[in-house]
């Protein structure tokens, strides 16, 4: 009877730690942002690195094509609108993707179970025109200069993030909502022109609601029960982005 035991406790110990090879399969391949926001699934694990650019980064070098991402985070559990860019011959290739609550009684397709938490967007072309135009408004925006280090960006705020491959190089800013720096950007507006969405953007408004106060890693609103939690802008980057869970 003994020897049967410890025959059973080994297979158990073999087949725990398969699972946990899977796990961890499953984890670093989810944590590895590969620009995607549209699997509700993997979003959770990649959306901090995504923000951060981190597959734009490990995809750009000498003769890379130019790339572009930006975010705007309008109180994340309300809405967030992301444009990725990528440079084609005759002008760029723009993805848009809207992350927002679903409206009550919008119907899905039964063959996609995921559809009521992805995202809504399109992909369309632009035209080189309108890269010349979102060139100019990123001078302009004073993107080039460097990042405000320590700047907080708050789940529950307003700002945008902006990171693009440029001649082998990537270049990070952030902007939060209110400040003068803000106020100054200009490629929003040329984005706007080129986003055919029909979902109205969120404007930034003072709530008090959502009150904005420090916190560290994560704290769970108690009227909401939703994560809320502070991003803080590095050297040329997010810092110490953790996923939450």
């Amino acid at each position: 009877m003994a020897e049967l035991w410890t025959q059973k406790g080994k297979q158990l110990a073999k087949l725990r730690r398969f699972a946990g090879i899977v796990f961890v399969g499953v984890l670093l391949a989810a944590c590895s942002s590969d620009g995607d926001l549209d699997n509700p699934v993997s979003r959770r694990f990649i959306l901090f690195n995504y923000l951060d650019g981190q597959d734009i980064r490990q995809g750009c070098g000498p003769g890379t094509p130019q790339t572009y991402r930006f975010v705007y985070v309008a109180q994340r559990e309300f809405q967030v609108r992301a444009y990725d860019i990528a440079a084609v011959q005759g002008g760029g290739l723009i993805r848009v993707s809207i992350l927002q609550p679903e409206p009550v009684g919008r119907r899905y397709p039964v063959t996609d179970l995921l559809a009521p938490w992805r995202p809504d967007g399109a992909e369309v072309m632009v035209a080189d025109g309108d890269l010349a135009a979102l060139d100019s408004a990123l001078d302009k925006s004073g993107f080039w200069d460097a990042a405000e280090r320590g700047l907080k960006l708050p789940s529950d705020g307003f700002y945008w993030i902006a990171v693009v491959c440029r001649a082998g190089a990537v270049k990070f800013n952030a902007w939060v909502w209110p400040s003068e720096r803000f106020e100054r950007l200009v490629f929003p507006a040329v984005l706007e022109r080129i986003d055919q969405s029909a979902i109205p953007k969120r404007q930034p408004r003072d709530d008090s609601r959502y009150q904005i106060i420090p916190r560290t890693l994560s704290a769970r609103r108690e009227e909401t029960g939703l994560l809320y939690y502070d991003l803080t802008v590095g050297d040329n980057g997010l810092k110490d982005t953790v996923s939450l869970f």
